[in-house]
């Protein structure tokens, strides 16, 4: 290769395919096919910017919001949609103080809580007074475009005889505004057996790997009778990895048995960092070491994050170099060793990790890309 280029295999989402090509890094960058086929002698890849689907970027609210200046482009990560922080009678201030320090650094997206003051803790689905439908439907009405969807969090915090009530006044907001609804599922009660009926075509389920009581997987691994009635109707599924929401033998067992189609997120807040620290493309290589293929987890890290969140023309390949994500797929010759949040660990033959992004033709490493906001 001739100084200012670099051999590497481009993502094709279109046609789920890696090709091989040239990275021409001198001026403004461009890709230059060379290849139907992937070359077997680079480990650097090429693909549309990735898409953290689930994370909490409302920076200094509650007990989860971080600045998106600490993971998103450094992780090689464009784009993120924030998961619930906000509600109807905080989303204001977002847009005042925490929105205008993310442009140029990421593109975010919200998913409103049906909770109108979003999520300050872990229990704010208990207050039944505090989950106005009407209040998130107009709110997301007023923020088109940048609100995406309606967010509800259903766990066994919730007084069990109603604990389907927040789902319920969830979907009546999602049904206002037009819009899905992401539902965080946990230990139930509510089980998975009840909250999976109710969903409709778009909706998304994240934390779909967390294994814990109440998850929608046999003893066996295999997805429940309700979750592939679910799938079959078109609702969506999310890793969201988070401080304790993916389980290593729930993952592998659900790609055992063919369950594999689903977006690739971090949940990254505040609370990760009092386990085992990872990064987006750490989840990347899990999902490897749990037996998911490279064009798998690139295409839940790009195109079907894409769709979800309304980025049309994000895996166009004429797109790569505005909003591109090189990133490196070699050997673990260190053996790295990786957690999840249940004591289980994995070791996996090849690891992922961040290099670049392109940001309108620049090439920018990683490693250099600097805070957006003086974070002390």
């Amino acid at each position: 290769m001739a100084e200012n280029e670099l051999r590497v295999n481009a993502y094709e989402a279109a046609n789920r395919r890696f090709v091989g090509g040239r990275l021409h890094t001198g001026g403004q960058a461009y890709f230059e096919k060379l290849s139907d086929e992937p070359f077997d002698d680079t480990e650097l890849f090429l693909s549309p910017g990735f898409i953290d689907m689930h994370v909490h970027l409302f920076d200094g609210y509650g007990i989860f919001g971080m600045h998106a200046s600490l993971f998103g482009h450094r992780w090689g990560v464009h784009a993120m949609s924030d998961a619930g922080s906000c509600g109807f009678d905080n989303i204001d201030g977002f847009y005042k103080y925490i929105m205008p320090t993310y442009r140029g650094v990421t593109k975010p997206k919200l998913w409103i809580h049906v909770n109108r003051f979003g999520l300050p803790s872990n229990h704010e689905s208990i207050d039944f007074s505090t989950l106005r439908p009407e209040l998130a439907a107009r709110a997301a009405r007023e923020h088109a475009g940048d609100v995406v969807g309606i967010k509800v969090r259903l766990n066994c915090d919730i007084p069990e005889k109603d604990c389907l009530v927040p789902l319920d006044r969830a979907l009546e907001a999602a049904e206002l505004a037009g819009l899905p609804l992401m539902v965080h599922i946990s230990q139930g009660p509510p089980n998975c057996e009840d909250i999976l009926p109710r969903l409709r075509k778009g909706d998304v389920v994240t934390h779909i790997f967390n294994g814990k009581p109440g998850s929608p997987w046999k003893a066996d691994g295999a997805p429940s009778d309700e979750l592939l009635d679910a799938q079959r109707r078109g609702v969506l599924f999310d890793v969201a990895h988070g401080f304790s929401s993916f389980n290593f033998n729930t993952c592998r067992g659900a790609l055992e048995h063919g369950f594999r189609d689903v977006s690739v997120s971090t949940d990254m807040h505040k609370r990760c960092f009092a386990g085992k620290p990872f990064t987006f493309t750490d989840v990347m290589s899990k999902l490897y070491a749990c037996g998911m293929t490279l064009e798998e987890i690139v295409w839940g890290a790009t195109a079907k994050p894409a769709a979800i969140l309304g980025f049309d023309g994000w895996t166009d390949m004429d797109a790569l170099c505005g909003h591109g994500t090189l990133f490196s797929f070699r050997e673990n010759t260190e053996k790295r060793v990786f957690f999840d949040g249940f004591g289980n660990t994995a070791i996996p033959d090849k690891v992922f990790h961040a290099e670049s992004v392109l940001v309108d033709g620049e090439l920018i490493a990683c490693d250099d890309v600097p805070p957006a906001v003086d974070l002390g």
